[in-house]
């Protein structure tokens, strides 16, 4: 099992260097620029934090995700998922 922020530091390495996407460091650095490209990584970046103004994020929070196919044949969103996985372990 991973931790709530193991998952979201996942998702931005996965975003990373996809077409329109910079590194991790760009995405944290500069978060607005990538919020509007991707839910998934919007979702990761509001988790850790990392999204400053009002405006941003309630356009974030109305955001869910990518769906995920969990191991018990359910689906659940990003930020689904985010409430289940442990702060740490």
């Amino acid at each position: 099992m991973i931790t709530k922020t193991e998952f979201a530091e996942h998702l931005l390495e996965k975003c990373a260097g996809k077409d329109g996407f910079g590194t991790v460091a760009d995405m944290k650095a500069n978060p607005k620029a990538y919020i509007y490209q991707s839910s998934t990584c919007a979702v990761a970046l509001e988790y850790l934090g990392l999204l400053k103004s009002e405006d941003l994020k309630e356009y974030v929070s109305s955001r869910g995700g990518v769906y995920i196919l969990t191991s018990a044949g359910g689906v659940v969103s990003v930020r689904e998922m985010f409430d289940l996985l442990p702060d740490k372990l």
